[in-house]
């Protein structure tokens, strides 16, 4: 007995000891930039965009393809502490994210060999630097027109380190006036505090206890230094009509914000309304671009006057608009809203605020702190739709967003996955900040001809070495092939445009389908199939064209 006890106890301490811990996961605080993709920022810290968004699905919202700029997310970590250093002794790539389905060549050293199907969006992705700096690196000039067995020299340089943000402040929501029990006017200010929440978003209502919403108003809250998540105030006004000595409530909530909503029990009155002014948007801190809209609220103002004006922060007037605040029933001195637009000269990044006042009003001034600039300062360029990896049937929408972009043009193309072009369409970049360089949006409908099930990707780019945009995408369907080319008899056909020569046409010439043409080297090139294999035939191999063709 004694030794059989002696055995369960080394068993016991043995698998004890072969206990592994299991390492704990890192993680880093990361603020959403303009141009993000889950898919860049996985990419930053050695995870997958699937992750992040499990991680962060509450402050993403429901579609994980829209982001935010300024949105804070927690990333897990994975790349410990950075991307890996380079091979020992030297002549490798500093950072290999490992193959993908379009960059999935060999690497020896820092020579990358193409494939079928890569592209040099996907190889810079993989290897942590991009399209300009990659093409820069080999010389080359179209960076659309790669070929299989082209050897790539990888840039050295390691992506620049992420530095990580703060957390934000623990998220909470309360509300300031009226207090728990207090009877209030039928129009009465609503102010509180908050912070971590969603765009600084507050929506107040008010309620009979009975349930019956009474009034509902949506303000911003000011937080200093503007940032988004941090610790604010939020103030408003609502005008309810119920007889005098109702019961109620009044709530306040942020959706989106993991906050639960708060509430104040109040009756409501018919005592004399509060003076008040208050200056909804533009936020604190903002930056605002020319002409630009301010709005507010107030109540007990002297024949409903406001007045807006710009400054500088040295005092200098910009600006100045009386407008009339807008009072339910029309009552002077009630409560209402007001907006009015400015227009300011001077140069971007000039640092003032604006200030709105009531003359003969028992009201203080009050002022917000701007920047008058071009409220975009990193170009970008974003696909929106369609989504990534989706399937689409031609013709088919391509929509995005960019700024930044003071050329407003936008290039949009199809490929196949041999990066054969199939459509090309222009669009412009359209929005009231578009000029200055601010946000807008952009669309085009493409036509492809190409067999069900063809993988390929949609590109979209402004200037060849400004910002862009892709997307991987399957051709769902396509127009049916009415066009050939009549080839010259005995003339020559290539591997690929400007490559090797395959051979030539037969004493006969023949007629080939074809679906699509490219341009290299100042003519058409036209690829068709010859013994299951594909072709190219320059413009100079063809006699003719028949059919309807889709170019």
């Amino acid at each position: 007995m004694r030794k059989l006890t002696f055995v369960l106890i080394a068993v016991v301490v043995l698998s004890a000891a072969l206990v592994v811990p299991a390492t704990a996961q890192t993680t880093t605080i990361y603020v959403v930039q303009p141009g993000n993709t889950l898919f860049s920022i996985a990419r930053q810290f050695c995870t997958t965009w699937q992750q992040v968004y499990q991680m962060n699905q509450a402050v993403i919202g429901p579609n994980p393809n829209v982001l935010r700029a300024g949105t804070v997310l927690v990333v897990p970590n994975n790349c410990g502490g950075g991307n890996p250093p380079p091979p020992p002794g030297g002549g490798g790539v500093p950072c290999d994210m490992g193959p993908s389905a379009h960059a999935k060549g060999p690497i020896n050293g820092n020579i990358y060999t193409v494939t079928l199907g890569d592209t040099m969006f996907s190889i810079s992705r993989r290897f942590c630097t991009t399209v300009q700096q990659l093409s820069a690196a080999n010389g080359i000039s179209n960076p659309w027109l790669i070929f299989v067995g082209q050897r790539l020299t990888i840039p050295g340089g390691s992506p620049p380190p992420v530095t990580p943000t703060p957390p934000p402040q623990s998220r909470f929501l309360a509300i300031s006036s009226p207090t728990n029990g207090q009877v209030v006017p039928l129009t009465f200010p609503v102010s509180g505090t908050g912070a971590g929440l969603f765009e600084n978003n507050v929506v107040v209502r008010a309620f009979t206890n009975g349930g019956q919403q009474l009034a509902q108003v949506a303000t911003t809250m000011q937080v200093p230094g503007g940032a988004p998540g941090g610790a604010g105030t939020w103030q408003t006004s609502l005008t309810v009509n119920v007889a005098p000595g109702t019961a109620g409530f009044v709530e306040a909530s942020s959706p989106q914000s993991n906050v639960q909503p708060i509430r104040v029990s109040v009756t409501f009155g018919s005592g004399p309304t509060t003076p008040f002014l208050a200056i909804q948007s533009p936020a604190n801190n903002a930056t605002v671009v020319s002409p630009f809209t301010v709005s507010g609220s107030g109540a007990g103002l002297f024949e409903n006057n406001v007045v807006v004006s710009a400054f500088t922060n040295g005092g200098q007037l910009l600006a100045q608009v009386p407008t009339t605040m807008q009072v339910p029933g029309g009552n002077p001195g009630g409560a209402g809203t007001w907006q009015t637009s400015l227009t300011v000269n001077v140069a971007p990044g000039t640092a003032g605020y604006v200030e709105a006042a009531s003359p003969q009003s028992n009201v203080q001034p009050v002022r917000v702190s701007v920047t008058f600039g071009s409220g975009q300062t990193t170009p970008f360029i974003d696909i929106q739709s369609p989504a990534p990896n989706a399937t689409v049937t031609s013709p088919f929408a391509v929509s995005g967003v960019g700024a930044g972009l003071f050329n407003s043009t936008i290039v949009v193309q199809a490929f196949n996955n041999f990066n054969l072009l199939l459509d090309q369409q222009t669009t412009t970049l359209t929005g009231s900040q578009v000029p200055s360089g601010g946000q807008g949006t952009w669309n085009v409908t493409m036509s492809v001809n190409v067999p069900v099930g063809t993988a390929g990707h949609i590109h979209a780019f402004a200037t060849p070495n400004g910002p862009q945009d892709q997307v991987m995408i399957t051709y769902g369907s396509g127009q049916s092939n009415q066009c050939s080319i009549v080839v010259t008899p005995g003339a020559p056909y290539y591997q690929f445009p400007g490559g090797q020569l395959t051979g030539n046409f037969g004493p006969t010439g023949g007629t080939f389908p074809v679906s699509s043409r490219t341009w290299f080297s100042n003519q058409f090139w036209y690829p068709f199939t010859l013994n299951s294999q594909q072709q190219w035939a320059p413009t100079t191999s063809i006699s003719g064209i028949t059919g309807t063709c889709t170019w």
